[in-house]
Order: structure tokens, then C-alpha cells, then sequence
């Protein structure tokens, strides 16, 4: 009997030991992927893997932390007005200050601000300092005032009722940056015409599982790769497939259709941003071609869309993180800097 147990305990042991080899390597992994990196910058299925487990069950988002951002009923959520929070994620560590009204930027700039840009995350600065997320490099190239107006997650929609809310009668421009992730909240609001806003408690419910799902505990990268393995079995594939892009354009200018009080008298640029991966021009190409609709007519007129993803290479982003390296956010805001003189010579 003690020789059993012996054996036993050995075997255990052993096994606890390869968990644990298994658990430092994947974490090592996590917060070094340069080692699952290819050469020619593709992305492997193990890069990819640690991908999707990243974002699924590590990376700590913005908006479901609570010393970043609270419930707001209009919107479903800002970022906390007037407060600093810092978050530390494996590829950067970064700090997101709001002013009073809940936006990454300074209460100065609401003062009088010439160019508001809206968006999501991208737009925002996920894992970049302010002054390096495009809008305020945008500000440094044109000598002009600036708001960041983007929220991590917002959709057209929302971005637009953002925008009405904080109404700055000094705006001669207007950037809006659309992402892929922003066609399911477009379409709805278009289809139901209202904003499907959670309620408080369902908010706070999310930000109880995002606590749940990215705290970390003994082991939860061996768990985590034992689930993702089950699920992959049999192999599914990594990425969804694409969207229809026509369709995706048609309700993103239909929202701005219900908008276009906000829009009148100012001149807006239009771009999309995604992960590397899904940067291609098709969403641009399809609004520009919708543009030339009778119906869209009201809005042609004062409209651009630029294509930025042939500027864009993987090295002007994280390799976990499907967001822009500061030097992506430069290459965007030369981009736009230059459309926005172009439309406004003599006024900028």
C-alpha cells in the first residue's frame, strides 16, 4: 500500500509540474507573442489561438472597468468624468484621463473646438497615450483645436447622439471612424429608431463577468486552453467570415441620414479602422459608390471617405491586440490632416 502511494504521489506530482510548466509557458507567451510571431508578419494559427484567448479572457477593457467608466442612461456608458484610471493589458500599459463630460481628452478642448472626431476604440487611443492617438496628432499637424469625442465600443449611432449631447456650435469638422463591430448597433437603431441601451443592472452584470472572466487564478491558462481546444474540436475557423459591406455602408449613412442636423454647414471625413486583418477598403469603396444615390444626395455633398489601409503594415499594430502602435495612429492622422486640408483650404 505505501508503495502504491508512493507511485501515486509521483504521478501527481509529475503532472502537477507539467501543469505547471504549461501555465509559465503560455504565460510567457501572453506577454511576449514575439515569439509565435511568423517572419513575414502572418498570423500562424498559434499567434492566433493566443489571440483569441487574449481577447476573450485576459485583455481588461476600458468600458468594464470601474475606475475607468460608469453607466451612463443615454449612451450605456462614458468614461468617468474628471477621472484617471491606468490599465495595464500584456502589450501596454496606459493611463485614460476624461475631462467633464466623459471623453478621453481635456476640458479645454471643449471649449471651442474646431474638428471633433468620433469612433470606437480605435479612434479613442486603446493602448496608446492620448497624444499619440490620432485625433491629437491630428491637432499637432493642423495647428488647430481638437476634441476626442471616441468612446471604446460606440457605434455610429451612438457617436452621433455623443455628439448632438455635447453640442459645440464651433465645429467645422467632423471625423467619424467606423469599424466593423459597429454594423450590429447601426442597424438596429436604423431598424427600431432608438438605441438599444442596457439597463443599469444588466451593465453592471457585464461588468461583473468581464471581472470574472479576466481576474486571474491557479491554473487559468491551462483551463483556458483546454476549453479553447474543446471547442475547436471539430476545427472551426478563427475569424468570422466578412460582412456584407454594401449593406454595411447603407446603414451607417442611414444613421447619418437621421442626423444630418449635426452634419450641416461642416465638413466630415469619413474612415474606416479594424484589426490588420480586416483592413481592405470594401467598406470605403461602398460608401463612396452609395454616395452617388438619390437618396444619399443631402449628404454627398459635404462627405469624403478615405481608404487608410494600404498605409497601414502589422507592424503598425500589437500583435495580441487587434488595435494601432502610436506609429499606426501617426500614419492615420497624416492622412486625414491632408483630406481635411484639401476640403478646407482657407479655412484651416
Amino acid at each position: 500500500m505505501r508503495t502504491w502511494l508512493t507511485r501515486a504521489l509521483l504521478v501527481l506530482g509529475g503532472v502537477l509540474v507539467a501543469l505547471l510548466c504549461i501555465e509559465g509557458i503560455f504565460s510567457f507567451t501572453l506577454s511576449h507573442p514575439w515569439v509565435l510571431a511568423s517572419r513575414d508578419g502572418t498570423v500562424g494559427r498559434a499567434l492566433a489561438h493566443a489571440r483569441e484567448y487574449y481577447l476573450d479572457q485576459d485583455r481588461k477593457v476600458v468600458q468594464y472597468l470601474p475606475d475607468c467608466a460608469r453607466y451612463d442612461p443615454e449612451v450605456t456608458y462614458t468614461l468617468i468624468p474628471g477621472a484617471t484610471c491606468r490599465v495595464a493589458n500584456r502589450e501596454h500599459t496606459v493611463e485614460y484621463a476624461a475631462n467633464r463630460a466623459g471623453l478621453r481628452d481635456s476640458d479645454e478642448a471643449l471649449a471651442r473646438p474646431e474638428i471633433v472626431v468620433v469612433g470606437d476604440s480605435h479612434a479613442m487611443g486603446w493602448g496608446v497615450r492620448s497624444d499619440e492617438a490620432f485625433p491629437k496628432r491630428l491637432q499637432v499637424i493642423l495647428n488647430r483645436s481638437v476634441l476626442n469625442a471616441a468612446i471604446s465600443s460606440y457605434a455610429t449611432a451612438r457617436e452621433l447622439i455623443l455628439l448632438e449631447r455635447l453640442s459645440l456650435p464651433s465645429v467645422k469638422a467632423l471625423v467619424i471612424q467606423y469599424a466593423r463591430n459597429d454594423f450590429p448597433e447601426n442597424k438596429h437603431y436604423v431598424d427600431d429608431g432608438a438605441l438599444n441601451i442596457l439597463p443599469e443592472s444588466q451593465y453592471r452584470a457585464v461588468v461583473e463577468e468581464h471581472r470574472r472572466w479576466t481576474r486571474y487564478y491557479p491554473f487559468k491558462h491551462v483551463t483556458g486552453l483546454f476549453r479553447m481546444a474543446r471547442l475547436a474540436m471539430p476545427e472551426r475557423p478563427l475569424t468570422s467570415s466578412p460582412p456584407d459591406v454594401v449593406l454595411e455602408a447603407r446603414y451607417f449613412l442611414d444613421v447619418l441620414l437621421r442626423h444630418r442636423a449635426a452634419l450641416e454647414g461642416k465638413t466630415v471625413v469619413v474612415l474606416d479602422i479594424n484589426a490588420y486583418e480586416e483592413m481592405d477598403g470594401r467598406f470605403i469603396g461602398a460608401v463612396r459608390e452609395l454616395l452617388a444615390e438619390p437618396r444619399y444626395a443631402l449628404l454627398a455633398p459635404g462627405i469624403s471617405a478615405i481608404d487608410v489601409s494600404a498605409a497601414l503594415g502589422p507592424g503598425d499594430y500589437y500583435l495580441l491586440d487587434n488595435h494601432m502602435r502610436a506609429a499606426g495612429h501617426e500614419k492615420v492622422a497624416q492622412l486625414v490632416a491632408a483630406e481635411l486640408k484639401r476640403r478646407m483650404a482657407g479655412a484651416l
